[in-house]
């Protein structure tokens, strides 16, 4: 009885972690860049325009850090599973 080579040499190889990297791998790499980007631009965005936003609804101070505290919440929520992803 003899084994096959091909399919022990994969075998071994995706045990011992050394595959080589596909091109989906790549998409999720630029995918999740692309999204920690979009992050950071948004939080940017919304502490330039939040005098303005304070202004053209009369928000107090207060009202001003709920609506920070809820940004930095859903942020923190969503880096989670970018945090499980690192090997």
């Amino acid at each position: 009885m003899q084994i096959n080579p091909p399919a022990t040499d994969a075998l071994a190889t995706e045990l011992s972690g050394t595959a080589r990297a596909t091109a989906v791998r790549y998409k999720v790499l630029a995918f999740l860049f692309a999204l920690a980007a979009l992050t950071y631009l948004d939080r940017l965005a919304i502490s330039a325009a939040m005098p303005f936003i304070a202004e053209e609804y009369g928000l107090s101070p207060s009202q001003r850090g709920y609506i920070f505290s809820a940004l930095t919440l859903t942020y923190a929520l969503f880096e989670i599973p970018t945090a499980r992803a690192r090997p």
